[in-house]
């Protein structure tokens, strides 16, 4: 199936042995989550999503709660990595780490800005960090975080990595 869930809880793709589209509400649970800029999945696709300081596993079809975990800060945005460790970007600035069987995310490290909008990982040991005031490099092995200095007060929107190198979208100084 190739349909996509979205993060207000509709499946949309194909109906089955049809070429006609559905867009079918799924989930009212999914719906309920205000905050829906930040919706990661898990290798067995199991969804993470939040709101506020909560964060929430769901069920593959986002139908039921699997966890309910509070958070030390709120949340701004998720990444789940090819380890499936899911890494939270805080409204305050700090990178959290929640390994698979792990019950509480760690903190890996504290970025000095309002907060982490955009997580990337640019090799198997380093993430990209995109704040509202610039782009940070976090090593995990060494914990090492290096501001990228031609990024200063640039907001970082998005990343996209091709065999020519990383992309980087911001918000009104264009993408490099």
């Amino acid at each position: 199936d190739n349909s996509v869930l979205s993060a207000q809880g509709y499946i949309i793709g194909r109906k089955p042995g049809s070429f006609s589209v559905r867009a079918e509400k799924i989930s009212s649970l999914m719906g309920g989550i205000y905050y829906k800029f930040s919706l990661s999945m898990n290798r067995d696709s199991t969804l993470w999503m939040g709101e506020g300081a909560d964060l929430f596993k769901l069920s593959k079809n986002g139908k039921s709660m699997l966890a309910h975990l509070v958070l030390k800060e709120p949340l701004k945005c998720f990444y789940v990595d090819p380890l499936d460790r899911l890494w939270i970007g805080g409204q305050n600035g700090g990178l959290f780490r929640l390994n698979k069987n792990d019950s509480i995310p760690k903190l890996s490290v504290r970025v000095a800005t309002d907060g982490i909008q955009i997580i990337h990982q640019e090799t198997h040991n380093t993430f990209l960090l995109g704040t509202r005031r610039g782009l940070f490099r976090f090593d995990i092995l060494s914990k090492k975080l290096e501001e990228i200095g031609n990024f200063k007060n640039v907001t970082i929107r998005s990343f996209h990595t091709s065999t020519e190198g990383t992309w980087i979208t911001t918000y009104g100084n264009g993408f490099y």
